[in-house]
């Protein structure tokens, strides 16, 4: 498992993120709120090379399609970025509106960004006990803080927040490695910055060009038959030169 938090506007713009691997940041509420410090902590994670996520927290009896239109227009995510829809809220409903609200929210996500993880937040409770078909679209991310990557459900899940300690949320990520993780959400591997002229193990002449034109090993071999050229005209001068002397004597 690897280890990663969770922040709003609650934490530092510019939140500790070493030894994690992923870092979430709530970014919208309903359809007027917008969390001041999101693009700074995103920013922070990006630049420490972690996997990032951007997530909403509803008004459940509001339009779950405005409001997930609001948080894409906000977030403005980028390839690999996970989008979460934080499935909480103030007051109660019925579980008929709470399950449709997600449903809603999470399919119009991933319509309009079907390349990206689009996952389900949720407790313990309110998934034990309000949810009533486990619709999580692409992974579900679960609230139980007992001990780390052990929650108390059945339903196979994807991170773990196991504690708030400090007042931060401490998640657990189901992946045995970061670039496991950054596999699944779908994050561009960056071109290798390698100089093709300096590539170890190699004879200069062996060095294969990436880019179009003449190979190496063609270039020298060009060389090559132009000296080798120049060598028999040399020689023929110069028996020339040498018969000119010995008939002149």
């Amino acid at each position: 498992m690897i280890e990663g938090i969770d922040v709003s506007s609650y934490q530092s713009a510019t939140p500790d993120v070493t030894g994690l691997s992923f870092v979430f940041v709530k970014v919208t509420e309903g359809t007027s709120y917008v969390n001041p410090a999101w693009q700074s902590q995103y920013q922070t994670a990006k630049g420490a090379g972690l996997v990032t996520g951007l997530y909403h927290y509803p008004n459940i009896t509001a339009d779950p399609v405005a409001e997930a239109n609001y948080f894409l227009s906000q977030a403005t995510p980028q390839t690999g970025d996970i989008l979460i829809l934080d499935w909480e809220w103030d007051g109660t409903v019925s579980n008929g509106v709470a399950d449709a609200y997600k449903q809603q929210w999470l399919q119009s996500v991933k319509n309009q960004k079907p390349d990206s993880r689009v996952i389900l937040y949720s407790n313990l409770d309110d998934w034990t006990h309000v949810d009533t078909n486990s619709y999580c679209q692409d992974g579900l991310w679960i609230a139980d803080y007992v001990s780390a990557g052990q929650p108390r459900i059945q339903h196979p899940w994807v991170f773990h927040q196991y504690s708030d300690a400090g007042g931060l949320d401490r998640n657990v990520g189901n992946f045995s490695s970061v670039d496991e993780l950054k596999a699944w959400a779908g994050v561009p591997t960056p071109a290798p910055t390698v100089d093709p002229h300096s590539e170890p193990g190699y004879a200069v002449w062996a060095y294969k060009n990436p880019v179009p034109g003449p190979d190496a090993w063609a270039k020298l071999d060009a060389v090559y038959t132009a000296v080798q050229g120049l060598s028999g005209a040399v020689q023929a001068i110069l028996a020339k030169l040498d018969q000119g002397g010995k008939t002149g004597a």
